[in-house]
């Protein structure tokens, strides 16, 4: 696998076991909210996401391997914003799409259970609050 999975740490979150708990997307954006029972995360891209997938984390068991044998087994506790470099996903879009040349961001929301892909030409807006 040639896709880097960096920490994104514009924000510091806490550290937490976060599930996601809800996406929403509309005309304004994509918002996502996770939590771990003390903290709520809200994530939000507004206005300009290109494209957004989600899956269960067993369905992403390969990439999610891969990731966690390049950078050790406990890359994804506690920090769940990352950017992804070399992006299959952003390749896949580039193919797709006639306006490849805009310039815009992968990243991934890692939960313990699900996995949000991202494309974005902004970066997260990120508000954390105690539950």
């Amino acid at each position: 696998m040639n896709e880097k999975w960096l920490r994104w740490e514009a924000m510091k979150v806490p550290k937490g076991e976060y599930e996601l708990i809800k996406i929403e997307q509309n005309f304004d954006g994509v918002y996502i909210i996770l939590d771990d029972e003390i903290n709520r995360i809200m994530i939000s891209f507004e206005p300009c996401v290109l494209a957004i997938r989600a899956s269960d984390e067993g369905d992403r068991w390969k990439t999610i391997g891969e990731v966690l044998n390049e950078n050790g087994g406990d890359y994804f506790v506690g920090q769940p914003v990352y950017i992804v470099k070399d992006s299959e996903f952003r390749n896949w879009y580039d193919r797709e799409t006639f306006n490849a040349d805009r310039n815009y961001n992968h990243y991934a929301i890692v939960t313990r259970n699900d996995v949000v892909d991202i494309l974005s030409m902004v970066e997260p807006e990120i508000k954390i609050e105690e539950i």
